[in-house]
């Protein structure tokens, strides 16, 4: 778990809490999925981000081409909602439990359990986090949205 502070927007009927620098780097990434038109394009913009040229080495023996055009169905696991990482999911890991029982765990049957928490409990989430000594605030720049991966839905 972490202490640094927490951003949180809702997105798809539910409040998404993200630490800051999460939030950050997965809106750069689903922003850089959408905007990219060839490989070379998509990995300068990625080119600071080590967990996911980390995840892409896994995933390919050898990248494409930088001049390739860039599809991100390319990249195993996207097609599938399993990458990049999906923060309704990670909210398990990344929460205190008194924040984690202002939700509700949902399963879903291909990507496994996510937490839901009303869009209506914005002040408890901020005081439960507030009484762990973690700082939450609503997300004025859009990051949180960015990092769900808006542009695909």
């Amino acid at each position: 778990m972490t202490t640094e502070p927490f951003l949180i927007d809702s997105f798809n009927d539910s409040l998404v809490v993200i630490p800051r620098g999460e939030a950050q780097r997965l809106a750069v990434v689903n922003d850089a999925l959408e905007d990219s038109k060839t490989w070379g394009e998509f990995l300068d913009a990625v080119s600071t981000d080590r967990i996911t040229l980390d995840e892409l080495a896994d995933k390919f023996d050898d990248l494409p081409d930088r001049d390739a055009p860039f599809d991100p169905d390319d990249i195993y696991g996207f097609a599938d909602g399993d990458w990049p990482a999906w923060p309704m999911a990670r909210m398990l890991g990344w929460l205190p439990q008194s924040v984690r029982a202002l939700g509700t765990l949902q399963t879903t049957a291909l990507n496994g359990d996510a937490l839901e928490i009303g869009e209506d409990r914005l002040d408890e989430v901020i005081a439960a986090l507030a009484a762990e000594g973690i700082d939450g605030q609503e997300d004025p720049d859009g990051f949180v949205v960015r990092a769900c991966g808006a542009w695909r839905y």
